[in-house]
């Protein structure tokens, strides 16, 4: 009988941490140019609990999102080109002209590479010393090298993503678990 508790204990913790992070991503994602710094945030809390069974949350979050504040902000630009890339390829969709299929392909292309860079940008942030032009750069080898590691988190961004589009209201929990799945697998190919 304890240790059924205790087993339904844990669950519920790490349920509860699950939300309240992302709750706290939620809110401090509200003011659009911090979304930089509460997903850096969110990974860390993430690092945290992987790498050195941390599970606390609030004021480990508190803590890493005034760090990424002011160091951070490369991220708020790097999810802003991506958001530019989406834009693009709705604008040039809708365009009836021979130059569309030009301007879908360059885009196209452009945000695989955004998207297989993006698999390693966050975690590297946050669990290497690499910043500006230099995290960029080791995040796209680091995807390239690891194609298949990249692929497979790009197909659970999109299951993600679906998820979010129908359901909206489980945005909190499929962002952590979405970045939790992210982390694991960047161990995964960092330590291989």
């Amino acid at each position: 009988m304890f240790a059924m508790d205790g087993k339904l204990s844990t669950v519920l913790s790490k349920t509860m941490n699950f939300l309240i992070l992302g709750a706290l991503w939620f809110l401090a994602s509200l003011p659009v140019l911090t979304i930089g710094p509460s997903t850096l945030a969110m990974v860390k809390v993430i690092q945290n609990w992987e790498i050195e069974n941390d599970d606390t949350v609030l004021k480990a979050y508190v803590a890493a999102f005034k760090e990424y504040c002011r160091t951070g902000w490369l991220s708020t630009l790097w999810i802003g080109f991506g958001i530019l890339l989406m834009m693009d390829l709705i604008i040039f969709y809708q365009i009836d002209h021979p130059i569309q299929t030009l301007l879908l392909s360059l885009t196209g292309i452009a945000s695989f590479i955004y998207l297989i860079t993006s698999v390693f940008f966050f975690p590297s942030f946050v669990h290497q010393s690499v910043r500006g032009i230099q995290l960029i750069k080791f995040s796209f080898v680091k995807a390239f090298y690891n194609a298949q590691t990249s692929l497979s988190t790009i197909l659970i961004w999109i299951t993600g993503a679906t998820i979010i589009y129908i359901m909206p209201v489980l945005v909190i929990a499929v962002v952590v678990i979405v970045n939790l799945i992210t982390f694991k697998l960047y161990l995964r190919s960092v330590n291989s």
